[in-house]
This record gives C-alpha cells, sequence and structure tokens, in this order.
C-alpha cells in the first residue's frame, strides 16, 4: 500500500531532525564552554588550515611567505577540506571561520541518520521511525570519537557529513519500495546523491569506501524488486555530479606537485596487519593491545571509554538486526552489514588504529541501535493497555530493560565524550608549556636573528603560535636541514626524544635525529610532556 503524506505529516516528521540540530549544537556549545580548546589539535588540523591559506594565495597569485612550513605544492591530502576551510572565511577571520563551519557541519551529522533511518525502515509506523530516528541520533552525538573530531579542524567529520547527505539523497533516488513519485524529483535527488558523494570523496579518498554498501543495497534491491536496470538515466546523472564534484582535484593535479599521502597509506596496506599487534610501516613500529581486526571490527561495539559506542546498546542493535530480517528489509540489512564490515575489514589492514577511522562506519551501528531502540519502546506502549496479557507484559517489561541499558550506554558515552575533550584541551595546555619552554631559551631575539626550529610531532603548533620559521624531521632531509640553519639566530631542536629510539628507529626520522646529534652540539634546554627543547650550540 502506497502511503500519501500531508504537508502536516511532512513537517511533524522533519521536526525532530531539528531537535537533533539543536541538542547537538547545545552539547557542543557546553563543551567548548567548560574546556580551553580552539579547535586545533596535533599535527593535522594545523596542516589542514596552513594548506587552505597556502592554496588560497596560491589562487589569488599572493606569493608564499619565506620559510613557510607549508605551501600550494605539498599537500598530502585531497583538497576538500582545504576548500571548506577557504570557505570558513565568511564566517571569521583566522583559523574560526573554518572551525565554525566544521562545527555547523557536526551538529547537522545527527539529523541526517535519522533522516537514513527513516529512509531504509519505510515499511514501519512513523511514529517507530521518529522514535528510532532519535535515539540513532543521540547515541551519534555522544560518542566520544565523533564529537572530539567533530569540534576539531579536521577533514573526517565534514567528510562524513557529505556521505551521509550521499546516502540520504541515494535512497530517496532509489528507495527500497518503489513508489510513484514525480520523476523530475528523483532525477534531482540522483544528482544530489552523486554531487554530495563526490564531495566526500574531495574531503577524504577513504569515502569511497561507501560506494561498496550502496552496491549492496542497489544489488538487493533490484534482484528483489525487477526493478529498472542498473545503468538508467538516473544513475548516469548521479556519476556525472559524482565527476563534476571532483573536478577541484582534478584542476590541482593537473597544476601541482602533490604530495604521497595515500600513496603510503596504500604501499603500507597488509593483508597481515589484520592479525598482527605489531606493525611496521613509514612511520616506524607500533605495538598494539589488541590486533588490528579486534579493534576495528568489534571495539566500536563494545570500548566506550576509547571513544566508541558502550556494550550497553549491544542488545539494542541485535534487536535492530533481528527485526530488519524478521520483517525482509533484505535492502537495508545488506547496507547496513556491509557499510560496516568493508570499511571495518579495509582499515584493518592499515599498519596503525586510528579512532577517526570509524567514524566511516559508525552511522550503520547507530542506526541498528536506534531501531532496535523503536522496537523496545513500542513494546513498552503496547504493554501499558495489555497489562493483563502475560506474553506483552513479559515482553515490555524485557524491552523497557533493554531501554534501561540503552540509557547506561548514553551516559557512558557522554561521559567519554567529556574525557576525550578534555584530553584535547590538556594537550593544549601542554603545547603552550612547550611554547614557553622554546620561547625562554631563545630570549627576546631581535628582527635579523629570528629563531629558527627543526622539529617533529609538534612543529605545526609551534609555528602557528611563534611564527618562527620551522622545518619538520619527518619531510625535510639533511642537506635541507643543514641549508636552513645557515645563519645568525638562536636555533632550537623540539621533539619526542623517547620515541626517536623506539618507534622512529631505523626510520628516516629517526636517522635524521641521530645524524643532528653528530653534526651539531647540543644544549638541553628542558622538557615539557613527552618533548625535549635543545639548543643547537655551534654552526655545523
Amino acid at each position: 500500500m502506497i502511503v500519501r503524506h500531508s504537508q502536516h505529516g511532512i513537517l511533524h516528521y522533519i521536526a525532530p531532525a531539528g531537535l537533533l540540530v539543536v541538542g547537538c549544537a547545545g552539547l557542543i556549545a557546553y563543551l567548548l564552554a567548560r574546556f580551553p580548546y580552539d579547535g586545533l589539535y596535533g599535527q593535522d588540523s594545523y596542516a589542514y588550515y596552513y594548506q587552505a591559506l597556502a592554496l588560497r594565495q596560491d589562487i589569488t597569485g599572493q606569493p608564499q611567505p619565506p620559510w613557510s612550513l607549508f605551501n600550494s605544492q605539498s599537500f598530502r591530502w585531497p583538497i576538500g577540506y582545504h576548500l571548506h576551510v577557504i570557505a570558513g572565511s565568511f564566517f571569521g577571520d583566522g583559523h574560526a571561520g573554518a572551525w565554525v563551519l566544521t562545527l555547523i557541519l557536526t551538529a547537522l551529522i545527527p539529523a541526517l541518520v535519522y533522516l537514513i533511518l527513516g529512509q531504509l525502515w519505510e515499511g514501519t509506523s512513523p511514529r517507530a521511525r521518529i522514535i528510532g530516528g532519535l535515539i540513532a541520533g543521540g547515541a551519534m552525538a555522544v560518542t566520544g570519537t565523533y564529537m572530539r573530531f567533530g569540534i576539531s579542524l579536521m577533514a573526517d567529520v565534514p567528510a562524513l557529513f557529505w556521505a551521509l547527505l550521499g546516502t540520504y539523497s541515494f535512497l530517496k533516488a532509489w528507495p527500497a519500495r518503489e513508489q510513484p513519485n514525480d520523476k523530475r524529483s528523483n532525477m534531482a535527488w540522483a544528482a544530489a546523491a552523486g554531487g554530495a558523494l563526490g564531495m566526500a570523496v574531495l574531503v577524504r579518498y577513504g569515502s569511497v569506501v561507501l560506494f561498496v554498501p550502496l552496491l549492496a543495497y542497489m544489488a538487493i534491491r533490484r534482484r528483489q524488486s525487477r526493478l529498472e536496470t542498473v545503468w538508467g538515466p538516473k544513475l548516469w546523472l548521479a556519476f556525472a555530479a559524482f565527476v563534476v564534484a571532483l573536478l577541484p582535484e582534478v584542476l590541482y593535479t593537473l597544476t601541482h606537485a602533490s604530495g604521497a599521502g595515500y600513496g603510503a597509506f596504500l604501499s603500507d596496506w597488509n593483508v597481515a596487519n589484520l592479525f598482527s599487534r605489531t606493525v611496521t610501516s613509514n612511520d616506524g613500529t607500533a605495538t598494539f593491545d589488541y590486533p588490528n581486526i579486534v579493534f576495528y571490527l568489534l571495539f566500536p561495539l563494545v570500548n566506550a571509554g576509547t571513544g566508541f559506542l558502550s556494550y550497553f546498546y549491544l542488545p539494542l542493535l541485535a534487536l535492530g538486526l533481528a527485526t530488519l530480517i524478521r520483517e525482509r528489509e533484505w535492502p537495508a540489512v545488506g547496507l547496513l552489514l556491509s557499510w560496516w564490515l568493508a570499511p571495518a575489514l579495509m582499515f584493518s589492514g592499515a599498519p596503525y588504529q586510528a579512532h577517526r577511522f570509524v567514524l566511516a562506519y559508525l552511522p550503520a551501528l547507530v542506526v541498528m541501535i536506534g531501531i532496535g531502540g523503536a522496537v523496545a519502546v513500542e513494546l513498552v506502549l503496547k504493554m501499558i493497555p495489555s497489562r493483563r496479557e502475560s506474553r506483552a507484559l513479559l515482553f515490555g517489561i524485557l524491552a523497557a530493560l533493554l531501554l534501561v541499558l540503552a540509557c547506561l550506554g548514553a551516559y557512558q558515552g557522554w561521559r567519554s565524550v567529556e574525557q576525550w575533550v578534555g584530553m584535547h584541551a590538556a594537550f593544549k595546555v601542554e603545547e603552550q608549556g612547550i611554547v614557553s619552554l622554546a620561547r625562554s631559551a631563545v630570549g627576546p631575539g631581535s628582527a635579523d636573528a629570528q629563531p629558527r626550529f627543526v622539529s617533529f610531532g609538534i612543529t605545526s603548533a609551534l609555528s602557528h603560535y611563534t611564527h618562527w620559521p620551522a622545518r619538520d624531521f619527518y619531510i625535510y632531509d639533511e642537506t635541507a636541514i643543514q641549508s636552513f640553519f645557515e645563519g645568525p639566530g638562536p636555533r632550537l631542536i623540539v621533539l619526542p626524544e623517547a620515541s626517536m629510539y623506539s618507534q622512529w628507529k631505523d626510520t628516516p626520522s629517526g636517522e635524521r635525529w641521530l645524524w643532528m646529534r653528530e653534526h651539531y652540539s647540543l644544549t638541553k634546554v628542558g622538557e615539557s610532556g613527552v618533548y625535549t627543547v635543545y639548543e643547537i650550540d655551534d654552526a655545523p
């Protein structure tokens, strides 16, 4: 039976999505009011910002500053997020504008999760879809990994926004239950799907893994319903929009000598990494507590302490998946399971365990949790008028227990959010300690003898706060460093010394540190956290 929604019904369904946006924005505001954090974290966030500035200067024909740490010829990532950073100048100067734009996208994502659940679970009641969408969107918002990177100047959450927008548009263009919608509307949704998915890949190449669940969805849908041929006009339009969205990257590649960051990722990928605890890559050797396959495939389901989902959600996730199977929603089952498994297996072959990679498939998990939560709520509601019916009473009590567990899971998730954002704020304090130590080492300085430093791991942050010329062990070789240190002025080395003898041993970066010790006379200034500051006493 085809259900025709009135305008009032559509507004009634969309309104909770707005509630999720307002709620997520409120959580972000609370976190930023409580913790001193400016969105700049680690090396990558600074790199995104300064690479975007270099790209803007290149586009506008402005010269690059002397001794610039970043330039428009050395990007290691696709330029999509750089374009977001440039567009963020509409919201404010400096990195603040780009940060605000990222925060806006972060606030919108729980609403997209809500809409995707409603589109996938079309066979149920509007009330169940609303309840499930609210639970799924809420679980997304109180996940530590999502929120910590959502409030950072990083590409992961913006890429997820475009991926989810593309997925929702795709499901609107090709609904599991074919309806006599306006063909022009379907074509518009197809174009939106292709454009948004292209934007996701433009921001992070890894977003291309989302094509696996979408293809699984289409294959099951077509086999089940005997619908139109795969390469119909809608799909061609989506493909054309996808290509158009990638044109900025094509133009950049044709006119610039880009870096090889993703080439390094692919060269380090190895099936053996799936089951290994000790892995070796261009970034040295690292030993983890668990094999990669456990970290990527299982941890996101049961480990709120590391910023993932709580194990208290597991019964709802199982109930949600079982509900889709019982209702024979096979396209939805195929999409959600492959959305979880394909990225998890791909990332397990990488030689590192990055929490932010899990964001690529976290929505699939919270959608199943949301469906399970909606079923539990419906069972509790059925129990109320049927208290004398033992079966309804039993199911209602069990469902109520599941909802109590879900509340505990949400509480664990929120505690994880606070802990991780607090960790980011503490790291900012450590950064300032290193900056203060470096400034005390060089003294007042002068305009004609500006301090220069070579660093590792914290180069971008030091350069951002001091505005001193800088070079990084990871990028520049011995000849470049020697040339950089020529001339008057204080010269420093800042690095995590212990890890240079362990993780980074026998890597080019570790070898450069040994070369520095052999060719320069160094005086230890002090330590801040894991970092040590050395002053160079004589010329090479």
